[in-house]
């Protein structure tokens, strides 16, 4: 998130949230393979405030995630544990139902104050992509199913919403403020287990991730 205000209170907070998906994926060889999925992403910001202790978290927009994923695997172990770097890329759609949020926040310490408010509107870019980069830990069991422990990086490359925020500090004058996203997130640490479902062994997936 970027952002500019005509004061100095805010500041940018990470906010932990948390994913499910689904997806297949089909082997190219016995050191790669390609991964289709699907994913629904809710966007939410961080506002941090300077002087007083708090925050506000404003649940801007969601998103339908449809990424398509490489991996390659480095075994580690006797073909039983890999090290497994991902690329992709994530195609991204913000419907007109999923796209209005705000919050309203409101903190004192003693004699001191501050009252702040937010509104995402309509995405600027309802459709946009997503570049991903990461590395999973991935353990084989006999019947060639697996478990994965990852962690990825999402770039956003274009500006998908905007956040209009105002806050007032004690009783001095309302300042104004806008944020902007371009979409981007880390999955600090995600798990996934594949299955083999036929003769092809394409692969369905169930992932919980935490970013």
């Amino acid at each position: 998130m970027e952002f500019t205000e005509f004061g100095n209170e805010i500041l940018p907070t990470p906010i932990i949230g948390g994913r499910i998906g689904l997806s297949v994926s089909q082997d190219l060889n016995s050191y790669s393979r390609i991964e289709l999925g699907f994913t629904y992403k809710n966007y939410k910001d961080g506002f941090g405030f300077r002087i007083l202790s708090g925050y506000a978290i404003n649940s801007a927009v969601s998103a339908l995630c449809f990424p398509l994923r490489l991996h390659t695997k480095i075994n580690l172990y006797k073909n039983k544990l890999f090290l497994s770097p991902v690329v992709g890329v994530t195609y991204g759609r913000i419907p007109t139902s999923f796209s209005n949020g705000g919050s309203y926040v409101k903190i004192s310490s003693g004699t001191d104050s501050l009252t702040f408010l937010s509104y995402s509107g309509y995405g600027i870019n309802p459709n946009f992509f997503l570049i991903q980069a990461g590395l999973s830990i991935d353990i084989i069991f006999k019947n060639n199913s697996f478990l994965s422990v990852f962690s990825s990086y999402y770039s956003g490359q274009s500006k998908i919403y905007r956040t209009n925020f105002t806050y007032q500090r004690n009783n001095l004058p309302w300042i104004n403020g806008q944020a902007f996203s371009k979409g981007s997130f880390w999955d600090i640490i995600g798990i996934s287990f594949n299955y083999p479902i036929n003769k092809l062994r394409q692969k369905k997936a169930t992932e919980t991730t935490t970013n």
